[in-house]
């Protein structure tokens, strides 16, 4: 049965931005009714940009789901996880 995006908070996820070309690891945190906040991991893209690859923790951030190509959870990705991803 497949998981539902709820199934997923706490866990390391894949998400596509519109405003991306790459694939962004994160950590979904929470599901809201107009989007999802998540955590960034060191290796995200908008991490680098906002120069926090070396904090312990990263900053949360809402994206609306109209902001989402799409989320891939880690079934689909075997190799994501905290200690591969930093």
């Amino acid at each position: 049965m497949p998981r539902k995006l709820a199934d997923y908070v706490g866990e390391m996820i894949l998400i596509r931005s519109v405003q991306s070309t790459t694939n962004t690891p994160v950590k979904l945190i929470a599901i809201d009714d107009n989007g999802i906040w998540i955590e960034l991991t060191r290796r995200s893209w908008l991490a680098k940009i906002f120069k926090r690859t070396s904090l312990e923790k990263l900053p949360i951030f809402f994206v609306p789901f109209a902001r989402i190509q799409w989320i891939r959870g880690a079934e689909n990705c075997p190799s994501l996880s905290d200690k591969v991803l930093g």
